[in-house]
């Protein structure tokens, strides 16, 4: 059986939330710890991260936990003063817009909710439901590119800062051509940290070749549990396998993006995951340099000292 110990997991979910969300970061630490892993990063979508994954380092100094800040509406979108801030916090990570993301309304024709089937029977809605809160389900999203194809100010303002506090810069749910003018213009301003989230996500709509473009590119490519799970299942153990041989795993990591009432604990989430992979295929060095090894490396390794409050 897979032993995730030492394991650092990058996308990790938690209550509260605006989506039902079973398990606290507190409660998700203990099962972590039990596990042996190092730690995780906390993701949140409607608010900045940093704050709760301090208080959780603190409750449980033998892990890693630090948080970031994805630009969604409710952070204010591309906004510069809501990444210095989480940045100066202790913040790791920058997400751009996730559920909130134009091109997330595009795909899914609501903002904040997901269908997770595809089916467009809406899936998981607001916590006790969206009457009353339609506002917050309304498009048009926020966007990354302006009427002319190119990266706004504010979206290149972003990444600047990131560069020059040395944080992860992670394009989350923008769409193709976003995803790519965003990192180009990354590694045009010589970033050193970059991460492209749930790889074979159906909504991101990149092709194998643009995964490898933009893994010659030094960004750091995820592969999450949350994609392959029975809901939605956008890409088989094998498809994930697959890609995972042709862009190579040293450029690659494992992470669960588990925290959703339809996944497993974090832990269990990741184990099984990489289980599968391993069954199918995937070598088991493999699968710790991408659990173990390549998340410290780019999340942490070299990184500043935390914020003034993390």
């Amino acid at each position: 059986m897979i032993d995730i110990r030492g394991a650092f997991d990058c996308h990790v979910h938690t209550a509260p939330s605006l989506f039902e969300r079973p398990w606290t970061a507190f409660e998700t630490a203990e099962a972590a710890l039990r596990q042996g892993m190092k730690g995780f990063v906390l993701k949140h979508h409607f608010q900045p991260s940093v704050a709760q994954a301090s208080d959780v380092q603190k409750a449980f100094p033998e892990l890693t936990v630090v948080g970031g800040v994805v630009l969604n509406r409710y952070t204010g979108g591309l906004n510069p003063f809501a990444v210095e801030s989480a940045i100066k916090m202790g913040g790791r990570i920058v997400w751009f817009p996730t559920v909130d993301s134009k091109n997330h309304f595009d795909y899914f024709g609501t903002a904040s909710s997901y269908d997770v089937t595809d089916a467009g029977d809406g899936g998981p809605q607001l916590i006790g439901g969206n009457e009353g809160f339609e506002r917050l389900t309304r498009g048009p999203g926020v966007g990354a590119l302006g009427d002319d194809g190119e990266l706004l100010p504010e979206a290149r303002e972003v990444i600047d800062i990131c560069i020059r506090h040395d944080v992860v810069i992670g394009t989350a749910h923008l769409g193709r051509e976003e995803t790519l003018a965003a990192f180009r213009y990354a590694v045009s301003r010589r970033a050193r940290r970059m991460l492209l989230g749930h790889a074979l996500w159906k909504p991101l709509n990149l092709s194998l070749e643009d995964l490898l473009e933009i893994a010659d590119m030094g960004v750091t490519i995820e592969f999450a549990a949350s994609i392959s799970l029975p809901i939605p299942c956008h890409a088989s153990p094998a498809e994930v396998v697959e890609t995972i041989r042709a862009i190579g795993p040293e450029r690659c990591i494992l992470s669960s993006d588990a925290g959703a009432a339809v996944f497993p604990l974090v832990p269990e989430a990741l184990r099984s995951y990489t289980q599968c992979l391993v069954d199918t295929g995937l070598a088991e060095d493999d699968a710790h340099t991408m659990l173990a090894v390549n998340p410290v490396k780019l999340v942490l390794e070299g990184a500043p000292p935390r914020g003034t409050f993390g």
